[in-house]
């Protein structure tokens, strides 16, 4: 490891991020948003000369309020949280690859796990959403209701599927919802009657 990488400084970040890609430790997937993240909240915070800032003896959690304070209005809220775990995920890690020399242990999902994911994902939108099962009243059995055609005046017939047998209070419940539907025109005045309301 270079004495850059060794010096646990932000400069020394950016290099460990540059060599965990180089080895194959990482993608820039991971790294380039560490580094974007340490950019901006240090840069910002600390100014020019901000790679030169000794990372061991930074409070992460002042750093980052004194980041959003900076930028307030710049930044919604939660790409401030986003750049602020971003940052204590690649300091984290810096440091304790300078301690131990051992990379960090990123994971990375498999080409099998991901096809498995995938695979998961497709059967779940066709398995858990199903549609719930209408909440029915106790269905009477096949062949205890009629079919009761009842002809209207609009000349359609009507069907009414009932029990052979309908008791009286149910009897008096179905005219009492049936008169729910009825619709009758409104009646016009006579025109000499609007006439007599208006002198009125």
């Amino acid at each position: 490891m270079s004495a850059q990488i060794n010096s646990k400084t932000a400069a020394g970040l950016f290099g460990f991020c540059d060599y965990m890609v180089e080895k194959g430790y990482a993608t820039t997937a991971v790294t380039d948003p560490w580094k974007t993240a340490a950019r901006k909240v240090l840069g910002t915070v600390f100014g020019e000369g901000y790679e030169s800032t000794d990372l061991t003896s930074l409070d992460l959690e002042d750093v980052i309020s004194r980041f959003e304070t900076k930028t307030l209005g710049a930044y919604k809220h939660d790409s401030v949280v986003a750049y602020g775990r971003r940052l204590r995920n690649a300091v984290e890690a810096y440091l304790a690859f300078v301690d131990t020399g051992k990379p960090p242990q990123l994971r990375r999902p498999s080409r099998s796990s991901k096809a498995g994911a995938n695979g998961a994902k497709k059967v779940s939108a066709a398995s858990s959403v199903k549609p719930r099962p209408l909440q029915r009243v106790r269905e009477q059995p096949a062949g205890e209701l009629i079919q009761f055609p009842f002809p209207l005046r609009t000349g359609e017939m009507a069907q009414l599927h009932l029990p052979r047998s309908l008791r009286k209070e149910d009897a008096d419940r179905l005219s009492a919802f049936l008169r729910t539907l009825q619709a009758e025109p409104q009646k016009e005045l006579p025109e000499r009657a609007g006439e007599e309301a208006q002198a009125a």
